[in-house]
């Protein structure tokens, strides 16, 4: 899997047993930081994605919601990014895999 990182240098490309830490200890309403960015987004006419990603990298946001999705092997989880671009928490939001965020706090 390729990892893609920015900022702080003593960060590491997680792996299998992060990603299985941080599902036993996220929950929602927690608060959690950006660390990377999934590889293959990208941007187009529509959506921003790729763009999103990396203006939030890094930042901190409230986990919104864990969700299952068949065929993954780990939750999905909801971050309500809004803010970032000037608007509202909850006009934008991003699921991202739980290997590219970290806890913060207890």
């Amino acid at each position: 899997m390729t990892f893609e990182r920015r900022g702080n240098p003593k960060m590491h490309a997680p792996g299998r047993r992060d990603t299985d830490d941080l599902r036993a200890r996220v929950n929602v309403g927690d608060t959690v930081t950006l660390i990377g960015v999934p590889p293959g987004l990208r941007d187009d006419d529509d959506l921003q994605t790729k763009s999103l990603f990396d203006k939030c990298l890094g930042k901190t946001f409230v986990v919104k919601a864990i969700d299952t999705i068949e065929g993954l092997p780990h939750p999905m989880i909801e971050l309500h990014v809004g803010h970032v671009e000037g608007g509202e928490d909850f006009e934008q939001s991003i699921w991202v895999e739980p290997q590219y965020l970290e806890r913060v706090g207890n």
